[in-house]
């Protein structure tokens, strides 16, 4: 089974780049049934009820208190919809890009569409980061305060101070981003799905996460999340078989912390499963089973031989 190179990673992202550059649209691919994006909405909405990687509540203390806060902060900063329902302002925002989403009549739209995602998320960061630099301004301002410095020196930090408060106060506010950090992951995992699934473009998938993780600390350390992983996983797998790209991906995920979930095992569990491809398990060679051994075990599931004792 083959496996992406470096190289190869490196030319997604080099990919989703070129793809804007074009002078017109391409042609649109013909498009799958629709129930596909319907799934991955579902599928996305799901993610926003019940964090991935979250493990059941055993205190039933804590898990009053947890709720109640949710409920108060629901009250805080929720929104009153058309039809009188309560809901919170990422699950609104989330419903208004999903249909956008659902609107994109063809690839290229799509396209375009996730390019003003990225946008977005940079003008965010920008403003995440003005706001720290303001706040850090101001403490070392504060710190000289009853201390002698020279005048020149206060004057340099009142005049970072007054240089950076202008683009926060231009910029998002803190409400605003948190909403969007907290919606960019469901949005990039619906994106990388529909494109795998309903314009049957595997590599605009891979390009899509590769952009993503290179984009930023911020864009990684929001963006590339549970959700956004397995769509990585399943699409190396789906559509490379891609053996050794998958165990790199899990690697990555289990060195930067990003748990893994239900839906990260079910596709491990899909490779066992699958991977056979009719052969006998005594067929599929020493490196094929090792790296699959590693795989469960890293997720947290029965080796391959205890999976299938007695099965053959």
């Amino acid at each position: 089974m083959s496996s992406l190179s470096e190289q190869e990673s490196q030319a997604f992202a080099e990919m989703y780049r070129s793809l804007f550059s074009q002078p017109s649209p391409p042609t649109p691919r013909t498009q799958r049934a629709h129930d596909h994006t319907r799934s991955a909405e579902q599928e996305v909405i799901t993610h926003t009820d019940a964090p991935s990687g979250s493990r059941p509540l055993t205190d039933p203390l804590g898990s009053f208190f947890r709720r109640a806060e949710k409920r108060n902060q629901l009250l805080k900063n929720g929104v009153l919809t058309p039809s009188g329902q309560l809901k919170s302002r990422s699950s609104m925002l989330l419903d208004e890009k999903v249909a956008e989403v659902e609107s994109c009549k063809n690839d290229w739209e799509l396209l375009q569409w996730t390019d003003g995602l990225f946008a977005t998320q940079r003008e965010m960061e920008i403003a995440a980061r003005g706001e720290m630099g303001s706040k850090a301004g101001v403490k070392r301002k504060n710190s000289k305060k009853g201390k002698s410095k020279e005048t020149n020196a206060d004057n340099s930090d009142s005049t970072q101070i007054l240089a950076t408060e202008p683009q926060v106060a231009n910029g998002p506010d803190s409400l605003t981003r948190s909403t969007h950090f907290h919606v960019y992951p469901y949005l990039l995992s619906l994106l990388m799905r529909t494109f795998r699934e309903r314009y049957a473009d595997p590599f605009i998938s891979l390009s899509l996460f590769h952009h993503a993780r290179r984009l930023s600390v911020f864009s990684y350390v929001y963006g590339c999340t549970t959700p956004v992983y397995n769509e990585l996983l399943d699409t190396l797998w789906t559509c490379f078989r891609d053996l050794e790209g998958f165990l790199k991906a899990l690697r990555e995920m289990e060195v930067n912390g990003v748990e893994f979930d239900g839906r990260t095992r079910a596709i491990v569990e899909k490779i066992t499963t699958e991977g056979a491809g009719g052969r006998s398990w005594s067929d599929w060679d020493a490196e094929e089973l090792g790296k699959l051994g590693r795989m469960r075990q890293m997720v947290g599931l029965d080796s391959v031989e205890r999976r299938y004792r007695g099965r053959e």
